[in-house]
């Protein structure tokens, strides 16, 4: 039936209905998949949105960059971070909480390989909600190192070598399993060099 019969008839031609916008979690949920599956190089607009399987022109409608969606990434990724590394360290003090916070920090990094990448390239310091989010993460790890008595100077120094140890062996955890059977015990001899250090006093040395 043509356009001119439809409206002798009163038949009108249906309107289209617009795609529903996509929810943002949706979005980052599948961002944040793509970066731990390729890498965060990987996340692009046109990479998510096939993922979705929605054309990256309806992303456009979220977020103004991809940069925007690392963020969002770097929220989420270090909020779960707090979380896992809160539960680790309830009930805990001293040598015990520190090897139960740096499995759980190990773990998680494991686990979500890319998506750290958006947490620790991302430059946060003048973004005050990056900022709270960081803070939860490190004020559990202060908390397990004034356990051991230190000072502000001095924890604040053992969380960057601490943090700095532990992702560095998650990097390089693949060539570390080529030669060693037990990678795990290995992980946890780095973390008691640590206890070992802060207990004596002598580690690290007060400035």
């Amino acid at each position: 039936m043509s356009e001119t019969a439809k409206k002798r008839t009163g038949t009108q031609t249906p309107a289209r209905r617009p795609r529903q916008a996509l929810p943002l979690e949706e979005i980052v949920e599948a961002a944040a998949r793509v970066a731990d599956r390729d890498g965060l190089a990987a996340v692009r607009m046109s990479q998510v949105a096939t993922e979705l399987g929605r054309p990256h022109s309806s992303l456009y409608n979220r977020f103004e960059s991809v940069e925007a969606i690392h963020r969002e990434i770097a929220l989420r990724t270090v909020a779960g971070l707090a979380d896992a590394l809160t539960a680790a360290a309830v009930a805990r003090t001293g040598t015990d909480a520190l090897l139960s916070v740096a499995r759980a920090y190990r773990d998680y990094l494991r686990t979500y390989r890319g998506r750290f990448e958006a947490a620790y390239t991302i430059r946060f310091s003048h973004d005050p909600e990056l900022v709270a989010v960081f803070r939860r993460a490190s004020v559990v790890i202060e908390a397990v190192l004034r356990s051991f008595g230190l000072g502000d100077d001095a924890c604040f120094r053992a969380h960057l070598a601490i943090s700095a140890a532990i992702r560095g062996f998650v990097i390089g955890e693949g060539q570390i399993a080529e030669t060693d059977a037990d990678p795990d015990a290995t992980f946890d001899a780095m973390i008691d060099l640590f206890a070992e250090g802060l207990t004596s006093g002598k580690w690290p040395k007060k400035t």
